[in-house]
Formats: C-alpha cells, structure tokens, sequence
C-alpha cells in the first residue's frame, strides 16, 4: 500500500476512530462514576469498621489493618471495571488505526510480542523500563 496521506487519515479519523472514541468517551465517564461508587463503599466501611474497632478499645493503629482488604477490594473491584474497556479500545481504536495504514494486518489486542523478537526489530534502540 502506498503511504497513506494525512488528509485520507484525516477522514478516517473523523467517519471511523472519531465515533469509536465518542462512545468509549460516554463508557468511560460510566466507569468512573462506577469506580467512585466503589471507592466510597469500601471508605465507609473501613472507617465503620475502624470506628468499631477503637470503641471496642483496640488500638487505632490495628484499626487501620482494615484498610489492607478495602484496598484490596478497591483493586479488583477497578480491575474488573477497566478490563472490558481496554479491551474495546485495543480493538476500535488501535485497530482502525493498523486497518487504515495496511487492512492485511491482523492486530491481536492480546497477543503479545517476545522481547528476542521486540529486541531483533530494531524498532526502538533503548531499552524498555519494564517488558511485559
């Protein structure tokens, strides 16, 4: 395929990614009113289960133990939440973006590439902070 012209992008964008990224905008926003529901549940509880604690004469040190599995609540309630959406998005959006430049490509949102064959491409010459 010859190179792809800004302007052909450019109304790509605007009749394929920019509609898939609108809905993804109004399904974000829905998580993370999602996401703040859960994070005020789980602070309540700690502090009611914190407030409980001390009247019952246990330290206010041991009390904050609770924070332990309300935060741990907290991450997979979030992970649970977000999975679906990066997943939509890796699909639209990346994958418009690869159809566009070249529609032979097959792009696998959860494919992977190892690092000897990221290291071979040559593609980026420093080091990554982390693989994976």
């Amino acid at each position: 395929m010859a190179a792809a012209s800004a302007e052909s992008f450019d109304a790509y964008y605007r009749q394929v990614i920019r509609p898939a990224l609108k809905k993804l905008e109004r399904r974000r926003k829905h998580i993370l009113l999602k996401i703040l529901a859960v994070m005020m549940v789980v602070c309540v509880l700690i502090a009611g289960v914190a407030a409980f604690l001390v009247i019952q004469g246990i330290h206010p040190a041991f009390a904050a133990i609770g924070l332990i599995p309300g935060l741990v609540v907290f991450a997979v309630a979030y992970g649970h939440l977000t999975h679906r959406y990066k997943a939509h998005f890796k699909e639209h959006v990346i994958g418009s973006v690869v159809r566009f430049f070249d529609p032979s490509l097959n792009y696998d949102p959860g494919g992977r590439v190892s690092e000897s064959k990221f290291r071979q491409s040559g593609l980026f010459q420093a080091s990554p902070d982390r693989y994976g």
